[in-house]
């Protein structure tokens, strides 16, 4: 069932804890997770390229028939637009990956997309929490227990029994690792097991989704940096 679930919403999912309905994530780190798993979605859809920090709209890529997706390409594709019409110059400039990332990751953007996704699916569900003023407040949890702990299972035994990740994987444990996650998904690993990891990330990930990576881990940097 996992491997059928988009790359954001595992994370989404990991990220969230079902016995105490809350994430494990403050809101600023796990939005940098969400939206870099977003654009790296749309990377593996060939919709779009990263190089030295910018990203590219794939031209004449189809726009992905995806709820999370489709907006953000679509504003993607507007910029690149926009930006092009005010420069002389034809070649594609491509927008800053690191700009991207806060954006999405700012007022809960990436979290809406990726939860209205998961609605669709069944694997979240709405709750409503009145505060002692009577205001509501919406929030949602995880209905499946089995698919938010099952992706850092699939991981921790991989890693465990010396195996080598699949490339979703390896994001995936590469977001767990940006975003300070790993501290509680893959808390039983041994230290040798995560340089095995390490090990992994760098030899085998495709490099643009490397480089997405490290735009998350520094935009999480700066987060702690600025507290």
């Amino acid at each position: 069932m996992s491997a059928q679930i988009p790359l954001a919403d595992e994370f989404w999912l990991c990220a969230h804890d079902t016995v105490v309905r809350r994430a494990q994530l403050g809101s600023r780190p796990l939005g940098i997770g969400l939206a870099a798993a977003l654009l790296t979605e749309l990377v593996i859809w060939r919709c779009l390229t990263i190089s030295s920090g910018r990203l590219y709209p794939v031209p004449g890529a189809t726009l992905p028939d995806d709820p999370a997706l489709a907006p953000v390409m679509s504003q993607l594709i507007e910029e690149e637009r926009r930006n092009r019409s005010h420069r002389l110059d034809p070649t594609p400039a491509g927008q800053r990956a690191r700009d991207w990332i806060a954006f999405l990751s700012a007022d809960n953007r990436a979290a809406d997309l990726v939860v209205a996704r998961l609605s669709r699916t069944g694997l979240v569900s709405r709750q409503e929490r009145r505060s002692l003023l009577g205001r509501p407040t919406v929030y949602y949890t995880p209905t499946d227990t089995n698919a938010t702990g099952w992706p850092a299972v699939r991981i921790s035994t991989a890693l465990q029994k010396g195996r080598e990740l699949s490339e979703l994987d390896l994001v995936l444990a590469g977001l767990m690792l940006a975003t300070g996650l790993h501290q509680r998904t893959l808390a039983l690993l041994e230290q040798h097991e995560l340089v095995r990891l390490a090990e992994q990330i760098k030899r085998r990930m495709h490099i643009m989704l490397r480089e997405i990576l490290h735009h998350a881990e520094t935009a999480v940097g700066e987060t702690v940096m600025t507290r």
